[in-house]
């Protein structure tokens, strides 16, 4: 499993002066389907994403307002980013290190089950990942 910065991902730039980190799965040249999906939105909602994602690499997905980010899972630890009607499922990892699912637009009032069971299957699969050494951070 290969994992890129998000934000550099986005940006272009790496930003370094933040305490974490957000990675998303990506393919061997770096390639983030996030950061895909992030790139096809109106300009104006990928600004106010990215705008997000640079909030919680300086301050930390917990100190974002609570309006842009809540628990959804309490027994995986999965949390999501809200950012008007998208939504980025994350987890945790050894503190600092936050790793980013997938990103869904919500329609209704609860995380609609697919899209959890699909970031509680990515995070499964990051874990086995780690626990055999196959993560290759790019």
């Amino acid at each position: 499993m290969y994992l890129s910065d998000i934000v550099a991902a986005l940006t272009n730039k790496g930003i370094c002066a933040g305490n974490y980190k957000l990675v998303a799965e990506c393919d061997e040249e770096g390639n983030s389907g996030l950061a895909a999906q992030i790139e096809k939105l109106k300009p104006t909602e990928a600004a106010g994403i990215l705008k997000m994602f640079e909030m919680a690499v300086l301050h930390g997905p917990r100190n974002i307002p609570r309006n842009m980010r809540h628990e959804i899972d309490k027994n995986c630890g999965i949390y999501e980013f809200i950012k008007g009607n998208h939504r980025i499922p994350f987890f945790y990892d050894d503190g600092n290190f936050v790793v980013c699912s997938h990103m869904f637009r919500k329609k209704r009032q609860k995380t609609p089950p697919a899209e959890l069971s699909q970031a509680i299957r990515f995070r499964e699969k990051y874990l086995r990942a780690k626990a055999s050494g196959q993560l290759k951070e790019i």
